[in-house]
Order: structure tokens, then sequence, then C-alpha cells
């Protein structure tokens, strides 16, 4: 009986290792193909309507960059705390914001996922979207987001996971005049490759911190 179990147990081991010794060979066989593949040597070369395009990407890009809600236009992120958020230049403000606002001019509200904006003075009377009746606001993963506006500046609640933060934009942001050009790579045809995509078996998930401290999950 000893002399079975152990018989079988042999044959196990050495049908594994001869499994595991074939999965290896047929992998670096398949890799060696796909190594000498010579579509994984192809050059390239650029067009001229390839060019153009590129060249009229990268104005539009400069265009929006500068526009006056463009990314350049924004001066600040505050993350909202629950219940009253206050909003003004005064420096006991919650929220403080440019010299050229009143000292307090509106009350920013969270309770729980509600948004509420109470205007102290009527600087919101004429410009922007309007809150609700209750002063009820939405953020930018609603369908139609509340766009808050006085003077120059542009104001926008966003939700990133479970937290709340005020967008400020200025219209007449220095950063917005002070961009000359926008600095690029020559386009170069070298950095064309092709290349395979072989998935693994068992994808695994890294945590990365985004540019305003949130951690978001990719596989």
């Amino acid at each position: 009986m000893k002399i079975n179990v152990i018989f079988v147990v042999f044959t196990f081991v050495a049908l594994s290792i001869a499994c595991s010794s074939c999965a290896k060979k047929i992998q670096t066989t398949r890799w060696a193909s796909e190594l000498n593949d010579q579509r994984l040597l192809e050059s390239y070369t650029l067009s001229g309507s390839y060019l153009e395009e590129l060249d009229k990407w990268r104005n539009n890009r400069y265009n929006s960059i500068t526009s006056p809600e463009g990314w350049l236009s924004v001066i600040g992120l505050k993350w909202l705390k629950e219940g009253e958020n206050k909003m003004g230049s005064g420096t006991d403000n919650d929220i403080v914001l440019p010299d050229f606002m009143g000292d307090h001019i509106a009350t920013l509200e969270l309770n729980d996922d509600r948004l509420k904006f109470i205007p102290i003075d009527d600087s919101f009377s004429e410009n922007g979207d309007q809150p609700e009746d209750d002063g009820t606001i939405y953020h930018d993963g609603h369908e139609n987001p509340t766009i808050l506006k006085s003077k120059s500046l542009v104001m926008f609640v966003i939700k990133r996971g479970d937290q709340y933060g005020l967008r400020i934009k200025d219209t007449m942001a220095e950063a917005r005049f002070e961009l000359e050009a926008i600095p690029n790579f020559e386009a170069n045809a070298d950095y064309i490759k092709t290349a395979k995509v072989v998935p693994v078996s068992q994808p695994t998930s890294i945590l990365i911190d985004n540019v305003i401290g949130i951690k978001d999950d990719y596989q």
C-alpha cells in the first residue's frame, strides 16, 4: 500500500514538473515568435495632413487653456466642511475670496449630500445660474450643475469621492495673459511603435493619488 501511494505521489510530481516545463517552453516559443514578428520593426513617416492636424490641436489647446474660464483661470479649490461655509474676502471666512469681493457675501451650506447657497448681498442676482427658491444648488456630477458668477469670479461645486469642494475661477486671472506659448516636443515618427498587448490572467490594482489628493483605484 505504501509503495502504491509513493508511486502515485511521484507520478503526480513528475507530471507537474513536465507540464510546467512544457508551459515554459510554449511561452518561450510564443514570445520568440512574437519578437520576430516583422510588424514590430516597421518604421513610419509623418504625413503633411497629420502635421496640420497636430498644429490645429496645439492651437486649440492653447486657446482653451487661456480662455476666460479655461484652466489658467482657476485660482482656488476649497473643500467644504459639513454645515455652514462662510464666503467673502474677509480673512475670518471659511472660503476666502479675492480682495475685490465683499467681506462677507454668502454662505454655502453642506448637509449630508444637499447643498444650499445663501447670498448676503445682491452681487449674484444678475450673473450665472440662480439657486432654487430654497437656495439649493447642484454639484458637477448633476445633470445641470449650478454655475455661480459675481464680477469676474466663476464658481461651482465639485464632488470627488465623498468630498465636496468649491472650484473658483477668475476670468481676469493674470496667468491667462502671461502664458505666451505651451512648450511641445517636436513631432518625431521614431516614437511610433507597433506593439502587442498580452493580457494577464489575474489583473492587479494600484492606488494613485490624483492632483486634488483623492486616491483612485486603477487596474
